[in-house]
């Protein structure tokens, strides 16, 4: 994958003792892109619940507070991956935040 050299990182260009990405051996290669991949599919496991709660307009057995929760906690992790430029992180934190989201509102509106 050509554009996963869009993902380097400015003190990974600086610092001899951490390891470029893309990852120089194959199997670090790999890893690379599959995190990448991951981190793009992952949050979209949610749209089931999504699904559910505005299909049966029904949020009954949910929790508000752990999906309130989950969204808390991972703001300070897109803050972090932010401001050290970590494009992943912030792809991945950034589609979890918005499924989390949908699904808050929809507790607040049908639970």
């Amino acid at each position: 994958m050509p554009h996963i050299q869009l993902l380097h990182l400015c003190r990974r260009k600086r610092d001899p003792h951490l390891a470029p990405l893309p990852h120089p051996r194959r199997s670090g290669k790999v890893l690379d892109q599959s995190v990448l991949l991951i981190s793009v599919i992952a949050p979209f496991a949610s749209l089931p619940q999504i699904t559910q709660i505005y299909s049966l307009r029904s949020a009954a057995d949910l929790s508000l507070a752990t999906w309130v929760l989950f969204a808390i906690f991972h703001v300070p992790m897109l803050a972090y991956g932010i401001v050290h430029k970590e494009k992943v992180m912030m792809l991945y934190l950034g589609l979890a935040l918005a499924m989390e989201s949908t699904i808050i509102t929809g507790i607040v509106l049908y639970g």
